[in-house]
């Protein structure tokens, strides 16, 4: 299993699968948004940076509805990821 080959998505998929249960991951979803940034800090040990990314993708799924933003992310890997 060697992540040096995968892209960051892949990572993250694989790390939530392996870590999180399905009703952790929905829970992860359903908190606050403001405290994912802080739970992935402190529990999980992610940097801010990647948490800020997750935190505004969370935001613009939660508002797709009213929004209705397309995917904006720069590179293949982030748009993957959103």
């Amino acid at each position: 299993d060697n992540d040096d080959n995968d892209d960051s998505a892949k990572r993250l998929k694989r790390w939530c699968i392996k870590n999180l249960s399905p009703a952790q991951l929905q829970r992860l979803f359903q908190m606050p948004r403001a405290e994912v940034i802080e739970q992935l800090k402190n529990r999980y040990g992610i940097h801010s940076a990647f948490a800020t990314v997750l935190s505004s993708v969370v935001e613009q799924v939660a508002n797709f509805e009213v929004t209705k933003l397309e995917p904006d992310g720069r590179g293949e890997v982030e748009l993957g990821f959103e």
